[in-house]
């Protein structure tokens, strides 16, 4: 009898001692560290993403008529009085037929508190803008915007988008990078990639999965397949053409 425990707890000790390396070999310890990078990521993209309020009230013939817009925006510079904040043309578009007021809502922010943002450069060739606003009434991070100036993005990379879709806050979507691509939208390339965005979400980042800048969303497509983000050489080129001295766009990450 005793041979025959000890024959079925050699058994139980074999299958337990194979479960433990095909855990091992399922789920291993790299994998658990990529799903540590992946919820640390989360947590800093959210406190670097805003909401936009875009609010274009009438002149002219309709005086006192309002139209309003949602978007979002993403954190990626401040100096010692302002936070600077990357979104999408098409978001803010300011037009001769109206007065435009920007508001932001950064994450952790009550319904209906908003901050005052000031409009300070946009091209719509790249369908971009640049806003700021007031350092000193939030707290907030800042995306990194040259860890992968240099580090071209891999077929089938995990990517994270973050935006406001229908105004709720800070929504982080994830998919993968799947190629360079042509839209009728701009004459250059934009990332196509699988991550939802929504309406909302244009002016959002789009980041790898440690949390660095590679894109701000703004198209999608009409099957929803992919989506569409312009990349950081045209996010490069937009700043550089302003007239703030971004000199950390020039420092090597």
């Amino acid at each position: 009898m005793r041979k025959l425990h000890a024959f079925f707890l050699l058994i139980i000790l074999t299958f337990f001692l194979s479960g433990c390396a095909i855990i091992e070999e399922v789920f291993p310890s790299e994998t658990r560290q990529f799903q540590d990078t992946i919820i640390e990521s989360r947590d800093h993209l959210i406190k670097t993403n805003v909401g936009l309020y875009v609010t274009d009230e009438q002149q002219g013939l309709l005086p006192g008529r309002s139209d309003s817009r949602l978007g979002s925006g993403v954190v990626m510079y401040e100096d010692d009085e302002y936070y600077y904040v990357l979104s999408s043309f098409h978001v803010i578009e300011p037009t001769f037929r109206a007065e435009t007021t920007y508001e932001v809502k950064p994450f952790g922010f009550d319904e209906g508190e908003t901050l005052d943002a000031d409009l300070i450069v946009y091209e719509e060739e790249f369908d971009l803008a640049l806003l700021r606003f007031d350092k000193s009434l939030a707290e907030m991070d800042l995306i990194n915007m040259t860890a992968r100036k240099e580090s071209p993005l891999r077929q089938g990379e995990f990517v994270l988008a973050a935006g406001n879709p229908s105004g709720i806050d800070s929504v982080i979507t994830f998919g993968r990078y799947e190629r360079m691509a042509q839209i009728d939208k701009v004459s250059f390339n934009v990332i196509a990639h699988s991550a939802q965005i929504y309406p909302g979400n244009s002016g959002g980042l789009l980041a790898d999965y440690e949390g660095n800048l590679i894109g701000i969303n703004n198209w999608s497509s009409d099957s929803n397949e992919f989506n569409y983000a312009v990349g950081l050489e045209e996010i490069y080129t937009f700043l550089e053409d302003s007239d703030y001295d971004f000199s950390f766009l020039r420092e090597e990450s």
